[in-house]
């Protein structure tokens, strides 16, 4: 006899995610034995059943893994017809959890013929009997009784590491990654169907919708954006999330069907773009790229649309958004970062401003950790000195600001606005 699935089935199960390989390795161990099948009168499919011991709450039951292998499959995506876990993240076709991808790993590892066949109770008294002896692996010992362990400094003395820039980028991701996952969860199946078939991409997906829709004013550019929660409104989401009496239905309507054409100040943005982006150019000797929407795989509901990309030594260097006010006209690039509305006295972005929201999520979705803020002055673009004819202001990536921001906004999204697009499917490409 042979395992009854091959690593092809274990990369098909993981759809994407690194995270349930890189824990379910480690959670092998956990594995409470005898791994078995339940009897079955189809010789076609095998019911296979384990006990995974939680690496939390650890005093409590183990969880239990279902698994349901069809032998005859040909396709590799056929292999597993269902999986299913007893933890919080669970486990089912569309994702694996770490218990889950533990038991894959072993029946990967292990001939068919390794698997006990159990009863209906078998589980239940495999745990009862040995729950006592598997815990006490997981009595806390202290540090100085492992050889291995040095005798630590006291804390006083202790030095602290930076925080790289990959290990904040993993983070992002990670969060951003699990917060969405938990709640699609508890979605209905026809929102996941919804999800999956609008939102859902891949890497190579996302990039041809960025080349796609290049310009950010054609008809590509808002079939991507609509469902999805962009740099445009998602400060007024995060705020109007805070309403006790907020009225979601109309304040969809006014995101996603807004009659809004523009005025004075966004005419004045597009008229200037080009010329603001050769302004900062010339200011900081860095080519700014241009972009069509952005979207994370990760995170397929959030979408971004820069002004432009800085690049250096051919790199994403930071997010560039530029605006340009019409006070732009009589106030020049050297008073301008004081008096404009989103600015404070000294010159920096406020907090509580929808640009502010806007540019920290143009840093989670690109990855990159600073945006270039600037406010260019068309009343002076003939003006020598590059100083009065932008302003510029770099932005640093708020985590905080991030974190809440993303926790009420996922929220709302996945509990509001994805059974309000689902119920007003017919409308999809009007905007």
């Amino acid at each position: 006899m042979a395992p009854l699935i091959e690593i092809e089935h274990l990369v098909d199960a993981l759809k994407g995610f690194s995270r349930p390989l890189r824990e379910g390795r480690l959670a092998v161990a956990n594995i409470v034995d005898p791994v078995g099948v339940r009897p079955s009168k189809s010789k076609r499919y095998v019911d296979v059943e384990a006990m995974v011991i939680r690496t939390t709450k650890i005093n409590e039951p183990s969880v239990l893994v279902k698994i349901q292998i069809d032998k005859e499959a040909t396709k590799v995506e056929d292999k597993i017809k269902s999986l299913s876990c007893q933890c919080p993240s669970g486990a089912c076709k569309e994702h694996s959890c770490k218990h889950a991808m533990a038991v894959l790993i072993y029946l990967e590892r292990n001939d068919e013929s390794e698997l006990e066949t159990l009863t209906c109770t078998d589980v239940q008294q495999i745990w009862g009997s040995i729950s006592e002896k598997t815990l006490s692996r997981f009595a806390p010992v202290e540090m100085h009784e492992f050889c291995c362990m040095k005798k630590l400094p006291p804390v006083y003395k202790r030095e602290i590491q930076d925080v790289t820039p990959e290990l904040e980028e993993e983070f992002r991701s990670l969060f951003i990654e699990e917060q969405s996952l938990a709640l699609y969860n508890e979605c209905s199946q026809e929102e996941k169907l919804f999800y999956d078939n609008r939102l859902k991409v891949t890497q190579e997906e996302a990039e041809r919708m960025c080349a796609d829709s290049l310009g950010q004013d054609n008809d590509l550019w808002k079939m991507f954006k609509y469902g999805r929660v962009t740099g445009s409104i998602i400060y007024s989401m995060f705020t109007y999330s805070k309403n006790k009496n907020a009225k979601w239905d109309s304040k969809f309507n006014e995101m996603f069907h807004s009659t809004f054409k523009g005025n004075d100040a966004t005419d004045k943005g597009l008229m200037y773009e080009d010329d603001a982006r050769d302004c900062y150019t010339k200011m900081y000797s860095k080519p700014v790229a241009i972009a069509g929407i952005i979207v994370n795989p990760l995170v397929p509901w959030l979408g971004f649309s820069p002004d432009g990309i800085i690049m250096d030594n051919d790199k994403p260097f930071r997010v560039w958004e530029n605006k340009t006010p019409v006070k732009g006209q009589n106030v020049d690039g050297t008073n301008i970062g004081s008096c404009y509305s989103s600015m404070t006295k000294d010159g920096k972005l406020k907090e509580k401003h929808k640009h502010y929201g806007q540019v920290q999520l143009g840093m989670l979705i690109t990855g990159l950790n600073a945006c270039d803020y600037s406010l260019y002055c068309y009343g002076f673009e003939n003006d020598s000195d590059l100083n009065k004819r932008m302003y510029v202001h770099t932005v640093l990536i708020d985590e905080r600001f991030l974190i809440d921001m993303l926790e009420r906004v996922s929220d709302v999204y996945f509990k509001k606005l994805l059974p309000w697009l689902v119920a007003h499917d017919s409308d999809v490409g009007k905007e």
